[in-house]
Formats: structure tokens, C-alpha cells, sequence
């Protein structure tokens, strides 16, 4: 079988042109066969000269979850990760499980702001072609609390001769005890103005200020409170005693009671201004 190798120049284009381009190649045969492997090798060979990678993409992702203090996962939290530089926000969702996730983000670095209580802003930097994991959780937060306790002021509040309603339960309420994580709250805040001066303070005239630091228990009162400073030796005492006529409603994480940080400072005033 013999062959004979041409090669044609298309008439449409200039001889500047000829050199970069890929001369295609004519076999002539007599088997009807062989010419038709001969285009396939022609094409498959063509093909890796116009084939190019596709180019790098600066943008990266962030992944991860927001959990509570008891290491659950917060569905529905709003989720804004914002550019330091440029500002641009982009904003997401928590889904059931609490997972987030954002995809081709410019490169930079982002403030990371959950819009949720007990969770500070955070930041994350994206680098191209990288996955960010970025898992957030929740802290309890911190009650801090200044009282005055006088033994000779005259507070009226209402009819002092209705005796106080206790508060009702109410949608609000309800509410509060199915959010994921909710604080602690004074159950009956009226009782602030009928703390009583103790009488053995009273009766040596002995009044200053104290600040003590504890837990809100899951029963609702005071516990484990730590003198921290004190005018007087015999006010920390005094001060733990007056607490324990303060109930409050628990925190809770996903209705569960949990305890919580407590700073109250307590001034003991004999008579008003003093």
C-alpha cells in the first residue's frame, strides 16, 4: 500500500498567519481505512495545543457552627461576616444543626458578628483556595448589680395597704424560656424596696459599701457569693444574708437551668444621704 504525504495552505490566509497555525495534514491512501485514522490522529493531536487550565479564582470559604454554652447546635442564627477593609457584608443562616456556611469570598479579613446575645464578634482571614473552619460558641454572660439598703429612708410605692401581685406568665415569657440560651431576671423586682437594714448594723450605726461576686443557682437565689471588697468587716455577711430574700428567674440553655455569674455591690446607708 503506498502513500503520499501534501500539505495544503489554506488560500485565506497570509503567510504571517501560516506560521502560527497548526498546519493540517493530508494523507492520501488507498485504503479508505487508513485515511480515516489518519484524521483522528490529526484531530486528537490539535486538540492539547488550545487546551489551557483555568485560571486561579482569589476567593475562598468559611465554614462552621454556632453553639450554645452546652454544646449544641443554634438554628436560624443570622450570621454577618463583614470585610475590615472594604466593608462589603455578606450574610447568612444557621441551619437546623447550627452549621453556617459562606462560599467565594474575596480574599481578607472578615469580622465574623453572630446576631445573637452572649457571643462577641470575632474574625476570620480568608486566603484564595482555602476553606476557613470558624466554629463559634456561646458564653453566658455576667450580671452585675448595685443596691442601696437604708435603714431610716421612706420609700411609697403604690397602696400600702394592697398587698403586691405576683406577675403573671405570659407570651413574652414563654418566649424567653424557649430562646436557646436566655438570662437570668429578677422575679419580683418590687422586693428591692423592702430589703431591711440589718439591726445589728443599725444599732452600732455601721454602714458603707460591699461588693460580692457568686452564681444565680439553678433555684433561682444567690450561691456561692465571695466577698471581694468591703468598708467593713461586718457587711459582707450582712450583704450575703440580704441576697437571699432576692429570687430570680434561672437561666436556661435550650430550657435547661443553668447557673449563672453574679456581681452585686450592696450600699448600707444608716439614713438618707449618709
Amino acid at each position: 500500500m503506498r502513500c503520499r504525504r501534501r500539505t495544503i495552505t489554506p488560500p485565506d490566509l497570509t503567510p504571517s498567519l501560516v506560521r502560527h497555525t497548526i498546519q493540517p495534514v493530508m494523507i492520501t491512501c488507498m485504503s479508505q481505512v487508513l485515511s480515516s485514522c489518519a484524521v483522528v490522529v490529526l484531530l486528537a493531536a490539535a486538540v492539547p495545543m488550545h487546551a489551557q487550565a483555568p485560571p486561579d479564582r482569589d476567593t475562598g470559604s468559611v465554614a462552621g457552627f454556632i453553639l450554645d454554652p452546652l454544646d449544641g447546635g443554634v438554628p436560624d442564627i443570622r450570621l454577618f461576616l463583614t470585610e475590615t477593609t472594604t466593608h462589603v457584608q455578606h450574610i447568612g443562616k444557621t441551619n437546623k444543626a447550627g452549621y453556617f456556611e459562606f462560599e467565594e469570598l474575596p480574599v481578607g479579613t472578615y469580622w465574623v458578628t453572630p446576631d445573637v446575645e452572649f457571643v462577641a464578634a470575632t474574625t476570620v482571614t480568608v486566603t484564595a483556595n482555602d476553606r476557613v473552619e470558624h466554629t463559634i460558641k456561646m458564653q453566658l454572660g455576667h450580671i452585675d448589680i448595685h443596691l442601696g439598703i437604708c435603714a431610716e429612708c421612706v420609700i411609697m410605692i403604690g397602696n400600702r395597704d394592697t398587698p403586691p401581685v405576683p406577675p403573671q406568665a405570659s407570651e413574652h415569657d414563654d418566649r424567653i424560656r424557649n430562646q436557646s440560651v436566655s438570662g437570668p431576671r429578677m422575679a419580683t423586682p418590687e422586693r428591692l424596696f423592702t430589703l431591711p437594714y440589718p439591726e445589728s448594723l443599725r444599732e452600732r450605726q455601721i454602714a458603707g459599701r460591699v461588693t460580692l461576686e457568686g452564681r444565680i443557682g439553678t433555684d433561682g437565689f444567690a450561691t456561692d457569693m465571695q466577698v471581694v471588697s468591703t468598708d467593713h468587716p461586718d457587711l459582707g455577711p450582712a450583704a450575703i444574708e440580704a441576697l437571699k430574700e432576692l429570687p430570680w428567674e434561672p437561666a436556661r440553655v435550650r430550657g435547661v437551668l443553668v447557673e449563672y455569674p453574679l456581681t452585686v455591690t450592696i450600699d448600707f446607708r444608716v439614713r438618707q444621704g449618709r
